[in-house]
């Protein structure tokens, strides 16, 4: 049994920039509204910076319930376990359910360093994406999962990893 080493401090510095962000914009926006009386017109500029740490918060929230996952290869049994990290749902596959996996590079980060990756797929979608960024023991997973058909290596572009955010066939 081969369990992942999930790399969780990665996390760390976003939510806490995140944090800190929301609280300064949020201090700011109370005292410009509350002491200095703003005009109604610019009021549209608070409204807009709102809105824009509600997207922001989104999309970090999505990119945790998508990533965050402890990744479990059994082996002996030939089945791999996907368990949410937050919310401790677990997705078990067969090897078998798998029409096999792809290597891949990933991008991460201010200056958008290059990690390796593998993902697995079924019937032209991407089930799940391990990325050598968030997995300190990226190799022994993939060394645990050469039983399952290796697809060689596809590049994804941004429409392609959006497609596969929203969960839309990507492998042809």
């Amino acid at each position: 049994m081969i369990q992942s080493k999930y790399r969780i401090l990665f996390y760390i510095p976003l939510i806490g920039i995140f944090i800190a962000l929301t609280f300064l914009i949020l201090t700011v926006a109370e005292f410009f509204v509350d002491y200095l009386k703003i005009p109604n017109q610019n009021k549209i500029i608070l409204v807009g910076l709102t809105i824009f740490i509600i997207i922001w918060f989104l999309a970090l929230f999505i990119e945790l319930s998508e990533n965050a996952k402890i990744v479990s290869v059994d082996t002996l049994s030939k089945t791999i376990s996907l368990t949410n990290y937050f919310t401790k749902k677990t997705q078990t596959f067969s090897f078998k359910d798998f029409d096999g996996q792809f290597e891949t590079v990933v991008k991460h980060g201010k200056y958008r360093r290059i990690y390796d990756a593998f993902g697995l797929t079924k019937e032209k979608f991407v089930i799940y994406r391990i990325d050598s960024c968030y997995y300190s023991n990226y190799k022994e997973l993939k060394n645990g999962l050469l039983e399952i058909k290796n697809l060689g290596y596809v590049e994804f572009g941004l429409v392609d990893n959006i497609k596969i955010l929203l969960k839309y066939p990507v492998i042809t």
